[in-house]
């Protein structure tokens, strides 16, 4: 992945380990503009499109276009 190589391993072991979920905590994003944003946002698009099975969720508050869930509900 050309981008945060950390999430991009992350996303491709939970996809190796067959994960039927992946919830994010601490992932809040940066801030509009911030390249960081960008390149995130695009890599979790590629994810959705590489892997539309695999449900992605945000436990904490994010600014990702990812489903929102809450960390005192996390399989909600």
């Amino acid at each position: 992945m050309p981008y945060d190589l950390t999430a991009a391993y992350a996303l491709a072991i939970a996809v190796n380990a067959h994960a039927s979920q992946v919830s994010f905590v601490g992932v809040d994003g940066y801030e509009r503009g911030d390249i960081r944003q960008t390149e995130m946002v695009d890599l979790l698009t590629q994810f959705k499109t590489f892997a539309p099975e695999i449900p992605l969720t945000a436990l904490t508050p994010t600014t990702y276009p990812i489903q929102q869930g809450s960390i005192y509900a996390p399989n909600l």
